[in-house]
């Protein structure tokens, strides 16, 4: 068996390595070797938004318990009950004096003082008056 000369060899393996079925093989495989990684990239991408948000949200709900913490301490004192009850339902102390806005700001005639007067009465005297109302 006759040996090929090494140059003729190399271009043998050349010509091989070069022939568009090989060309093809190696552009599919680079192909999906991209494909996979910009997948992957989408994914981690994604997570670091997610991951964000929720960093977000742990933060504000952070903030939101502690001020309902403040809020509750607020609110287990005498005076944070007086203001609560104060705020919610328009109460007065006796003797006190409340104004009350009824127009415009620029209108004078619409403030009015009033001044409540709280009655020491029995519960059957309340009730009798307020039966008496309807």
């Amino acid at each position: 068996m006759a040996t090929m000369p090494p140059y003729r060899a190399k271009r043998k393996a050349t010509k091989a390595l070069y022939s568009m079925p090989v060309v093809l093989i190696l552009a599919v495989l680079t192909f999906l070797s991209i494909r996979g990684t910009a997948e992957s990239y989408r994914i981690h991408s994604d997570q670091t938004d997610k991951f964000n948000a929720a960093k977000e949200d742990l933060a504000s709900m952070k903030a939101r318990a502690d001020a309902l913490q403040k809020e509750n301490d607020r609110l287990k004192t005498a005076r944070g009950q007086e203001e609560l009850f104060r705020e919610q339902y328009m109460v007065a102390r006796a003797g006190e004096n409340v104004m009350v806005i009824t127009s415009d700001k620029n209108d004078n005639s619409g403030v009015q003082s009033v001044t409540t007067e709280i009655k020491d009465q029995s519960l059957l005297s309340k009730t009798k008056d307020a039966l008496s109302g309807l």
